[in-house]
């Protein structure tokens, strides 16, 4: 899976509009245009943090510590493997390939 694809880049390297049509742009015949591919990944969220789970399987936090925005104590677990990341008002769950789940968070 190679993501979606987060910026066009015209032949002068400037960022074009993603909504713009071709027809309507300045691109010529033979105008070579670079995308920049975003990483696929997904991301859980309650009111105070954030989890992200990334293409290779392993998963980020950030926001309010006590709301699950600090996954220090369970790091090495979340470092692969996560299937699934879920979430409460206050914490959060992660579902990984051999069926174990991992939580933190409130």
């Amino acid at each position: 899976d190679m993501g979606r694809i987060g910026a066009l880049l015209s032949p002068a390297g400037n960022r074009m509009d993603l909504s713009e049509a071709v027809a309507s742009s300045a691109l010529r015949d033979n105008d070579v245009v670079t995308a920049l591919a975003l990483p696929p990944m997904s991301i859980a969220s309650n009111s105070w943090a954030f989890a992200a789970m990334k293409s290779d399987g392993s998963v980020v936090t950030w926001g309010h510590a006590s709301w699950g925005g600090n996954s220090r104590d369970v790091q090495e677990q979340l470092a692969g493997g996560v299937q699934h990341v879920y979430s409460t008002s206050s914490a959060f769950a992660a579902v990984k390939r051999d069926g174990s789940v991992v939580t933190w968070g409130d």
